[in-house]
């Protein structure tokens, strides 16, 4: 567990609430010229 905060940008554990975010997101007008993209929701863990 300490291995996986360690190697993220953001030191925290990840909670359901940063997925839904992502997730609303991509439902809202805001995201509609986003087409065919990742979008890790991993706190900077893939950066390492």
């Amino acid at each position: 567990h300490d291995y996986y905060l360690k190697g993220r940008a953001i030191q925290r554990p990840q909670v359901p609430e940063d997925v839904n975010a992502a997730a609303l997101f991509l439902l809202t007008q805001s995201s509609g010229f986003i087409t065919g993209q990742l979008l890790p929701v991993n706190g900077g863990f893939a950066m390492h």
